[in-house]
């Protein structure tokens, strides 16, 4: 049993619950897929903050400038 198995669907529309099951290989496969994958997301975020912020104050607006950081939950896995 993996630990999509727990999952009740029994409330779900007829279409879902016809729908197999997530097995073991296929969650080992998921996870090979995003692996890494949230930390390179990570990094280039983190570039290009700092890019914006180095350019921001090398012109001088920094000082009058609202910086806001939003992101959303990454990868769509489904």
């Amino acid at each position: 049993m993996n630990r999509y198995s727990a999952f009740r669907i029994s409330d779900k529309p007829l279409y879902v619950q016809d729908e197999p099951r997530i097995t073991e290989e296929f969650e080992e496969k998921i996870r090979r897929h995003t692996e890494g994958k949230y930390e390179k997301a990570a990094d280039v975020d983190n570039y290009a903050v700092r890019n914006t912020i180095r350019a921001l104050r090398e012109t001088g607006q920094l000082e009058r400038t609202y910086v806001f950081f939003v992101m959303d939950n990454g990868y769509l896995l489904g």
